[in-house]
């Protein structure tokens, strides 16, 4: 017979170990161009705070779904947090990635990444991206404090963000 309570546990303690190791990775650093602005950015620019990448897709329904939540957070935390979000898009795609930043007013910073699956230096794959969207939270001295995929990536997010900062508000 199984024990249960025991196998629980057991999870529980396997899956803090894993989570803590994840932690303890450096953040790759990259070097690419603002999809709006054009302008060069870096991760190493950014390490005056937090910097926040966000891999999306304008093709990806939970992630245009997250987006209102996403910009209050962003918002919110706009003092500790430099934003990336990180478009992995086709081509045709493009026109429709460019409408949503405008009309959703996502005043943050945006890279796309080409659709390609198989690309080494393509940021999904740096930062092994499966599950769209996918948020990692890098601290200031480049390691991986969080990661959070899917529907419920931004409330774990938040929560993340209220024991690192304190007091924020939770809209989420």
């Amino acid at each position: 017979m199984i024990d249960t309570k025991s196998a629980s546990k057991q999870a529980d303690i396997l899956n803090f170990v894993f989570i803590d190791s994840v932690q303890l990775d450096l953040a790759k650093d990259f070097n690419r161009k603002d999809f709006i602005s054009g302008e060069p950015i870096s991760l190493s620019q950014l390490s005056d705070k937090y910097v926040l990448l966000d891999f999306w897709g304008s093709w990806c329904a939970p992630c245009i779904k997250g987006l209102p939540q996403l910009k209050s957070l962003a918002s919110r935390n706009h003092e500790n947090i430099n934003l990336i979000s990180i478009a992995f898009e086709k081509e045709e795609n493009l026109p429709k990635l460019e409408s949503l930043i405008r009309e959703n007013n996502l005043d943050w910073y945006h890279v796309r990444e080409v659709w390609e699956f198989n690309n080494p230096l393509n940021l999904t794959k740096l930062y092994h991206v499966q599950v769209y969207p996918t948020f990692i939270l890098i601290d200031k001295s480049g390691k991986i404090v969080f990661r959070g995929e899917g529907d419920d990536g931004l409330k774990m997010l938040e929560s993340r963000l209220q024991n690192i900062f304190g007091n924020i508000k939770n809209d989420l």
